[in-house]
C-alpha cells in the first residue's frame, strides 16, 4: 500500500540551499507495517499553473493514504504550507485516509479554520493524555510543539487532551482523518499508535 509522506524544510546557510528531509525512524515505522512511503518534494507546488504537475504526479502514483509529518511551524516556509494544504484538498476530494503528526495535525486543523495558540510547557516535554478512548487514555506521550489548539477546529472532535487542556488528538467527523500532536516515530514502544494507524488506513472509525 502506497502512502504519500510530506517532508520538513530546512535552509542550509553554509550552502545557500533549501532542502527537504525526514526522520529515518518515521520511514522505519511505516515500512515495518508494509507501507510503501513516497516522499513528497515541496518544490512541486506551483499555484500559477494550478498545481497541475503536482496533481499529475499524484495521479500517476495512485497513493492509498496521506501522512503529514512534523517539523517547521506553519508560516516558516510558505512553499511547504502550500504543498500540504493542496494535499489535504486532494485527500478531501478523493476521500483518502490521512494522518497528521504534530505540525500535520496543525495543518489539518487550520485547513478547516481552526486557530492555533502559542503554548507554554509543551516543548521537549512528556504529557499524560486524558481521554475516554482506550487507545489514548492515560498514555504518556512526547511533546515537541510551541503551538496547539485550545478549541477544537471545525468539523473535528477531540480524542484526547493534555492535563492543561491543550488538544492532543482529533478525529474528523466525516473524513477518515486523525491528528496526533506527538511523534510515534520517537517512541520505542509505539504499539498503540501502530494499531491506531492500521484502523485509520482500514477506514475504521
Amino acid at each position: 500500500m502506497k502512502i504519500l509522506v510530506s517532508q520538513r524544510m530546512d535552509f542550509l546557510s553554509t550552502r545557500l540551499e533549501y532542502r527537504d528531509s525526514i526522520d529515518q525512524e518515521l520511514i522505519s515505522w511505516l515500512v515495518n507495517k508494509n507501507y510503501f512511503p513516497i516522499l513528497i518534494p515541496n518544490k512541486l507546488v506551483d499555484t500559477k499553473l494550478k498545481n497541475e504537475f503536482l496533481l499529475n504526479w499524484i495521479n500517476e502514483i495512485k497513493p492509498n493514504f496521506l501522512l503529514l509529518t512534523g517539523g517547521n511551524d506553519i508560516g516558516e516556509f510558505n512553499i511547504r504550507d502550500q504543498t500540504e494544504y493542496f494535499l489535504l484538498d486532494w485527500a478531501k476530494k478523493n476521500n483518502i485516509p490521512s494522518l497528521g503528526i504534530c505540525r500535520g495535525m496543525q495543518v489539518m486543523g487550520t485547513f478547516f479554520g481552526g486557530k492555533l495558540e502559542k503554548l507554554n510547557g509543551h516543548l521537549r516535554k512528556k504529557h499524560r493524555l486524558i481521554s475516554e478512548i482506550n487507545f489514548f487514555d492515560k498514555r504518556l506521550v512526547n511533546s515537541f510543539h510551541k503551538y496547539g489548539f485550545l478549541k477544537c477546529p471545525p468539523f473535528f472532535k477531540v480524542l484526547a487532551r493534555s492535563k492543561d487542556g491543550v488538544i492532543e488528538a482529533v478525529s474528523h467527523e466525516e473524513l477518515n482523518w486523525e491528528g496526533w500532536m506527538w511523534h510515534p516515530e520517537r517512541e520505542n514502544n509505539n504499539k498503540l499508535d501502530t494499531e491506531r494507524l492500521l484502523k485509520i488506513f482500514k477506514n475504521e472509525k
